[in-house]
């Protein structure tokens, strides 16, 4: 008799840690479905690399003069062509254009759009980063429901 109420305390904080252990592993597979997500397109090929970042900037750009700011990797692994593209893909944007600046920064892909005084971090990084919480919660869902 006086042993039941141990034994339901005991239960009670095995049943606890299994569940801690469970969003503990959970939340891993989340980080690395992430990780891979993030690493997939650092390594893209480097004609659907810079597609992928024309079409980012197609979005983000802003309808202003600024400039773009790169890696230094990407600055040299650019293709000849990719300034045109650039001002192509900015054609539809009324006033938007960008210079693409020589100053390199240290970012795992993407690219800083610099208008002025005023930076927009646009790197993988910093945009995995704004919506990690969203993507989590998406690749819970997807994973886990």
């Amino acid at each position: 008799e006086d042993r039941k109420p141990i034994l339901q305390q005991y239960e009670s904080e095995a049943r606890l840690q299994e569940r801690r252990l469970i969003l503990e592993a959970k939340q891993k597979i989340i980080r690395d479905v992430i990780a891979k997500a993030k690493n997939s397109l650092t390594t893209m090929p480097e004609k659907e690399y810079f597609d992928f970042i024309l079409r980012m900037v197609k979005k983000l750009a802003l309808s202003k003069s600024g400039s773009i700011v790169f890696s230094a990797e990407d600055l040299k692994r650019m293709p000849k062509n990719f300034e045109g593209k650039l001002k192509k893909a900015l054609d539809a944007k009324k006033g938007a254009s960008l210079a693409i600046s020589d100053h390199t920064e240290n970012i795992d892909g993407g690219f800083i759009l610099v208008y002025g005084d005023v930076e927009e971090n646009c790197s993988f990084e910093a945009l995995f980063r704004a919506a990690l919480e969203n993507l989590q919660d998406k690749v819970n869902t997807l994973l886990f429901s």
